[in-house]
């Protein structure tokens, strides 16, 4: 639960490698990469002040503001900063939240520049997800549905209360001679304080009204230091364009999560009329189980090579080397490798239509050991994609569409009854990597920008399926939570003619079925 979690308003730009993508930044999910880009000092003077109303007496002010210190612009200085009082959709569940996030650049040569970046969020919020009985919500009920605001825990119990510290350093500097370096370092330290009550199992009392509740507390804290040191260069061989790079980034993140859950311990609430306060007698922090923490040691080494031959080819090649280690308090180290790569082409036509075809991979490593008694070996993503850009000449138009497949191997499963008597087996209880699930898909974005109306749209197509598993009604199923269908469009209208500054915009989504993870039921034989 002590996710750090940026603020929106902190950040300039959001960047997303879809699927496999460890190749630039180490261990991740076959999913892909979301890359959130800081907002940082600008020379010219400029900025910005932000208020918003909305629903459940949502209040929050917001502040930018960026210049030079100086008139040779050598220092400049950014400053953000955020406060928000707000309800939620849920009784009793706030969404309040603090950011400040000052940032200075020095430019202490022609060649040469730092970025000092420092963030502080704090944020107070509580248990907005319910765990509604399905009798009452997607299911009729004799007493009719519950109320959508309807709140489970306890007011003054009930938490999720965040505060996070950052401090960046960028660092850049131009040898001139077509290399450069590039780097950063950042500390962060992160605290979650979780309180809540639920209903488990989440199903109605012989009443029909009533939901017996539980007590869950968890106490959070991350600290880490990342650091990405990079060299880039361009070389001219022949009719070929090389854009080198060389890097190395080092990971150390401690992570630490005492909790504790008490069973049926918040007493019953009537969903329906309900009486809150008849609990005095809450856990204290003194209850909360000392959990052993995890840390954990990334080193990774990369280059990458992006081509451009002649006038229409573009390819670029990558490979990376991993060690992670994972050390918790009370057992030995566990030490994991991987070597992961991408390769991609484009051909770039007069038209700027632009095929391309290319192959990623990603890793990530799984703590403990499998039934054997061996460390787990990194979970593995391989992805195959194929597609066409277009931007039609003198636009700003941007069309995509590719088709891919994913491929995730070493996913863990229990053993199958036939392994059970191997002698060999230390764990009879634990898992095997024989584990491998498909992913399929299709994809078309459009970026249609005109002189008053930006149009954004997207659709997709997932066909996903566990391939091998040795868990009961798992192989052959859908991956959960991941939808066979999704649209989205939004359209923003800025009427600079008659009306210079003013922008609205409209836009819709449409998420299709998801499944649950049971397998598929296709027909009788």
């Amino acid at each position: 639960y002590n996710n750090v979690r940026p603020n929106p308003f902190a950040i300039q730009q959001v960047e997303i490698l879809k699927g496999p993508s460890s190749v630039l930044y180490g261990q991740g999910s076959l999913g892909g990469i979301i890359n959130m880009v800081s907002k940082k000092p600008e020379s010219e003077l400029g900025g910005e002040v932000w208020g918003q109303l909305g629903s459940f007496d949502r209040r929050q002010l917001a502040a930018d503001v960026t210049g030079s210190l100086n008139d040779s612009a050598s220092v400049l200085y950014r400053a953000v900063a955020l406060v928000r009082d707000s309800g939620t959709q849920t009784d009793f569940v706030p969404d309040d939240s603090l950011l400040f996030s000052p940032s200075m650049t020095f430019h202490l040569s022609a060649q040469s520049e730092l970025t000092l970046i420092g963030n502080w969020q704090k944020n107070e919020a509580g248990s907005s997800t319910q765990f509604f009985p399905h009798v009452g919500t997607r299911l009729p009920a004799p007493n009719g549905r519950i109320p959508v605001n309807r709140f489970v825990s306890e007011p003054g119990f009930d938490r999720y209360d965040s505060e996070q510290q950052a401090i960046t350093a960028l660092f850049k500097h131009d040898f001139m001679n077509g290399w450069s370096f590039q780097g950063g370092a950042r500390y962060s330290d992160s605290e979650v304080d979780y309180r809540t009550m639920y209903g488990w199992p989440p199903v109605f009392q012989d009443d029909n009204r009533s939901l017996l509740r539980s007590i869950y507390i968890s106490d959070n804290r991350a600290e880490s230091i990342t650091t990405d040191w990079r060299i880039h260069g361009e070389q001219h061989w022949g009719d070929t364009i090389h854009k080198l790079v060389f890097g190395l980034d080092y990971q150390n993140a401690h992570t630490d999560n005492d909790s504790l859950f008490l069973y049926g311990a918040g007493g019953l609430l009537d969903l329906y009329d309900p009486v809150y306060g008849l609990i005095t007698d809450f856990p204290t922090p003194a209850d909360v189980l000392d959990s052993p923490g995890d840390q954990i040691y990334q080193t990774g080494f990369y280059l990458q090579d992006q081509m451009y031959v002649g006038d229409h080819w573009i390819a670029s090649a990558a490979l990376r080397r991993d060690w992670v280690k994972n050390k918790t308090e009370v057992t030995t180290s566990q030490l994991s490798t991987a070597t992961t790569g991408r390769l991609g082409v484009m051909y770039q036509f007069d038209n700027n239509l632009s095929p391309y075809a290319s192959y990623s991979e990603s890793f990530d490593p799984i703590i403990g050991e499998d039934a054997y008694g061996n460390n787990y070996e990194p979970r593995s993503g391989e992805q195959l994609e194929a597609g066409l850009k277009y931007q039609p000449l003198g636009t700003e138009h941007l069309i995509t569409a590719s088709i891919y497949r994913i491929v995730e191997q070493n996913r863990t499963t229990p053993l199958a009854a036939a392994d059970l008597d191997d002698p060999d087996i230390v764990n009879p209880g634990g898992s095997i990597q024989v584990g491998e699930a498909e992913i399929t898909g299709l994809e078309i974005e459009s970026q249609l920008e005109f002189s008053e109306w930006d149009i954004y749209a997207s659709y997709s197509y997932t066909d996903s399926e566990v391939t091998q598993s040795n868990t009961t009604g798992e192989q052959g199923a859908r991956l959960a939570a991941t939808p066979d269908h999704m649209f989205s469009t939004w359209a923003t209208y800025r009427p600079a003619h008659f009306w210079p500054g003013f922008k609205m915009g409209a836009g819709v989504r449409y998420v299709g079925e998801t499944s649950d993870g049971s397998a598929r039921v296709i027909g009788p034989e």
